[in-house]
């Protein structure tokens, strides 16, 4: 009896799931916490939240894997991934003369992005977008409470320059990485039908490569546990507009 509740267990999709996500957070956890100074509350605060959308989303999202393989679920989507890492790789880890760069290749990635978005015929808009208030305070929370660890840091001289920032920053940053590293990555992953968290750890590894040369490999840690929240977002609210908010204001409100 012991012997086939047990083996129940390990088969049960569910508990292996969630044995996967545990083992990628103690993992993850245990690598940021020996390589790298971060503050350890900001860690724990990323997990706790982590948790809590983990516990909503057995208990209470059991339609959370149905409907996330609505979202264009396609084998094309591998090649606008693929090309978006190579893309951040090359730029973040080759010196360009000039700071013209810092404006020409955003315009250069989004104009070749767009071409392989139409080449593919992937529609971008067919992505939910579509929230709710409840949705809204949970990123607002899981915000703030990632503001009581951060140092304040001001890089706008007033409300022009910041809209400025922030409106590219929609476009070219934090906007496109979602669609790109949330949505399309997830669009590939779902297609050789994988799970939301085997699908969300492989999104956050890229969306951490994705990063290299921004920082260093051991400062890129944090990048794939924050990654492994934004998917968390996609996931439970099945729209990337928690994440697209969450992303945008951890980059641009500390």
């Amino acid at each position: 009896m012991v012997f086939i509740m047990f083996t129940n267990f390990i088969n049960n999709k569910k508990y292996k799931d969630t044995l996967l996500e545990l083992i990628y957070l103690i993992s993850i956890n245990a690598l940021i916490f020996k390589f790298t100074n971060y503050s350890s509350k900001l860690i724990l605060i990323i997990d706790f939240f982590i948790i809590l959308l983990s516990i909503y989303d057995y208990f209470y999202n059991a339609e959370s894997e149905n409907k996330i393989n609505k979202y264009m679920a396609n084998n094309k989507s591998k090649y606008l991934v693929l090309y978006a890492l190579a893309f951040n790789l090359i730029v973040n880890n080759f010196k360009f003369k000039g700071n013209y760069y810092m404006y020409i290749m955003p315009l250069i990635y989004l104009f070749s992005l767009f071409i392989l978005l139409y080449l593919f015929r992937i529609n971008i808009f067919k992505f939910n977008y579509k929230t709710s208030i409840k949705w809204i305070i949970i990123t607002l929370l899981v915000y703030f409470s990632i503001k009581t660890t951060l140092i304040k840091t001001n890089y706008y001289n007033n409300i022009i320059d910041f809209t400025i920032v922030v409106l590219v920053g929609l476009i070219w940053n934090f906007g496109l990485e979602e669609i790109v590293f949330r949505g399309l990555s997830f669009s590939t992953l779902k297609y050789y039908k994988l799970s939301d968290v085997q699908s969300n750890i492989l999104q956050s590894i890229i969306f951490m490569l994705a990063h290299y040369g921004t920082y260093n490999l051991r400062a890129s840690l944090l990048t794939s546990l924050i990654g492994y929240l934004l998917g968390k977002l996609y996931t439970c609210s099945k729209s990337l507009t928690p994440s697209i908010i969450l992303h945008g204001l951890y980059n641009y409100f500390y």
